[in-house]
């Protein structure tokens, strides 16, 4: 179990990383919307699609991600 807790912790870690990327897209993204460019609306969907996806991942409500209650007492049975 500390095992998986250790490597939950890493990735984690590394997901928390990758906020300056998110951040790089959504300023690019805003910029090309702002630009006028000819696929704004699929650019915009696409930048929402991702910031939202991240935001999965880095909700720390067990409600939201899986209740974490149950998946530790299914891994120590």
């Amino acid at each position: 179990m500390q095992n998986i807790q250790k490597k939950h912790g890493l990735l984690e870690a590394d997901v928390v990383s990758r906020q300056d990327r998110i951040d790089g897209i959504v300023k690019a993204s805003e910029n090309f919307v702002q630009a006028g460019h000819f696929d704004a609306d699929t650019i915009k969907a696409k930048q929402e699609q991702v910031v939202h996806r991240y935001k999965t991942l880095t909700v720390s409500d067990p409600d939201v991600r899986g209740n974490e209650f149950v998946s530790t007492e299914f891994c120590s049975v």
